[in-house]
């Protein structure tokens, strides 16, 4: 555990605090690619000027524990020198599963961020994950605490059995536990601070990331599926309950950025800040621009498609809302992107057949 004297959170005169979401970075010491990732992220960190950098997972993943450490180490001494202080939520890259339970990728990055004096990661309870916390952000003078950014590890990965006797390993819904402690932390801030305006990183998309597109329409890149938990964990009728959750941002999805809003709730993507190229090929069955489609038959499949960045956060602490978001891309370019249309309507919807039949 970390013994180290750790950054206040605090919101500026002018009552905004702006969040730097940084995600997918992968970085896998491969020629100059993890040079150009780092780079591009602190041009962005310059140009935006962030309050915290939140960094959503599979930043530096897979591999040897210190080869992976060693990465992520590189990486926080550069970003140390803004003096900026950073999240960190655990990606399904970065957690593996040792036979001991104690000695996979997850703990010895947990090792690594305790280290780092501006960051604010925190293990939480290890029996339901790596890096389940709740960061406070204060007034502007301090006297109390005016948002809370929850933090949910995704796990690695779990075995489901949909057909008897078959197993098949997907993304981890959030475990119970993990959504009980997030209602209790927040219930016990609600009774003694009274309503808490609140957001929440998490690697993985929730299954509601599924019905913006579907039912709600949205702004932003939709380049590949939404790759979240075969099931439901409930954590969003939980989000919606408390009644003080104003967003959720995720990663994991290389080519979507998208963004809209569902009950409320803004549900938001990261941008892919990595430059590994193998992963941005847009898949054909997403709603994609003529900008983001296959190349053409005989073109190289790794000319860049996907402009890299991140994306930009900014809470407003006198409204108690998410004043805006909107993505920030490498080269100088920042928005929220067209908007797509609902694929159907909400209420009374079919899928067509080939003959245009339902």
């Amino acid at each position: 555990m970390s013994f180290l004297k750790k950054p206040v959170l605090k919101f500026r005169e002018d009552g905004t605090f702006r969040i730097l979401q940084l995600t997918d970075m992968h970085l896998f010491d491969v020629e100059g690619r993890d040079r150009a990732a780092v780079d591009s992220a602190c041009g962005l960190i310059e140009r935006e000027k962030p309050d915290l950098i939140a960094f959503t997972g599979d930043i530096s993943c897979d591999g040897e524990r210190s080869v992976c450490t060693g990465r992520l180490d590189a990486l926080l001494e550069k970003i140390d020198a803004f003096g900026v202080p950073y999240t960190y939520t655990l990606g399904n890259h970065e957690s593996d599963v040792a036979p001991d339970g104690k000695s996979g990728r997850q703990f010895a990055i947990a090792e690594t961020l305790e280290k780092h004096e501006l960051s604010l990661f925190e293990r939480g309870d290890e029996a339901l994950g790596v890096g389940n916390y709740m960061v406070p952000v204060m007034s502007r003078d301090k006297s109390r605490m005016a948002w809370a950014l929850y933090h949910l590890d995704c796990h690695s990965g779990i075995k489901y059995e949909f057909t008897p006797g078959q197993l098949t390993r997907r993304d981890s819904y959030i475990l119970p536990g993990q959504t009980e402690w997030l209602e209790k932390t927040h219930r016990k801030l609600q009774s003694e601070l009274g309503s808490v305006p609140a957001i929440l990183f998490d690697h993985v998309p929730l299954a509601e990331f599924d019905d913006l597109w579907m039912f709600d329409g949205i702004w932003g890149d939709h380049g590949e599926m939404v790759c979240r938990a075969p099931v439901g964990e409930g954590l969003f009728g939980i989000l919606l309950r408390l009644g003080d959750f104003r967003g959720v941002f995720a990663g994991h999805d290389h080519t979507n950025s998208f963004q809209g809003q569902l009950m409320g709730i803004t549900l938001a993507y990261g941008r892919c800040s990595g430059n590994c190229r193998w992963a941005l090929w847009p898949r054909p069955h997403a709603l994609q621009s003529e900008a983001r489609r296959h190349p053409p038959e005989g073109e190289s499949p790794y000319r860049d498609y996907f402009v890299r960045g991140g994306r930009v956060i900014v809470l407003n602490e006198d409204t108690g809302r998410l004043e805006k978001t909107y993505v920030s891309l490498y080269d100088g370019t920042s928005g929220i992107g067209e908007y797509t249309p609902p694929a159907f309507d909400r209420f009374n919807y079919f899928i067509p057949s080939d003959g245009g039949r339902a």
